[in-house]
């Protein structure tokens, strides 16, 4: 396992601000959302080198290269709108009693517009960690679990009150959702 996989993991615990449900304390839940959005507007385009000249919102211009991969360049226009939305979210859930099986998955789907239609398209990364709680010091407010690499990593919890829904011998599942989201918009008639 990557070192990068190891303090993702201590960073997700110690940020993890969980509430649990009384009827289903293994549901996922989200300990921290983000999300930020970005427009700017066509100022000039040069097709021949697939290059954008964009005001962003401070007013300033900005050069962007458009790669071949970006399919319907040539319906972008001048005075288009073009937003790109980043997100990132973590959750993880508490298995109570199933330390065993550690592990990490990964998938990653991506989407982009059909020939014909407004220049747009979308990235998902989605990855899920797997460990074994194998200390638990509510005095501290400390985790430490062990990492499908047989690592043991120790973290911080923000919130006590997770702590109490938590004891060795359970598992955690951390998952780590990000996305990009860009597409373009007409300008008001």
């Amino acid at each position: 396992m990557k070192i990068v996989n190891k303090l993702l993991l201590a960073m997700m615990i110690s940020a993890a601000v969980p509430v649990f449900a009384a009827d289903d304390a293994t549901a996922p839940l989200f300990a921290i959302q983000e999300e930020n959005k970005l427009t700017v507007q066509i100022t000039a385009i040069d097709a021949a080198k697939r290059k954008l000249t964009v005001q962003l919102p401070s007013g300033e211009l900005a050069d962007v290269d458009v790669g071949a991969e970006v399919r319907n360049f040539d319906r972008l226009k001048v005075g288009d709108k073009v937003t790109t939305q980043i997100s990132a979210a973590i959750a993880y859930e508490v298995v109570k009693g199933a330390a065993g099986v550690r592990g990490t998955t990964e998938s990653t789907d991506t989407s982009r517009s059909e020939p014909g239609q407004r220049p747009g398209g979308g990235w998902v990364k989605t990855e899920t960690l797997t460990a074994d709680v194998v200390a638990v010091n509510r005095k501290t407010s400390q985790i430490k679990v062990k990492t499908p690499d047989n690592k043991i990593v120790e973290a911080n919890v923000k919130n006590p009150a997770a702590l109490e829904q938590i004891a060795v011998g359970d598992q955690i599942s951390i998952i780590l959702r990000r996305s990009i989201a860009i597409w373009v918009e007409q300008p008001a008639k």
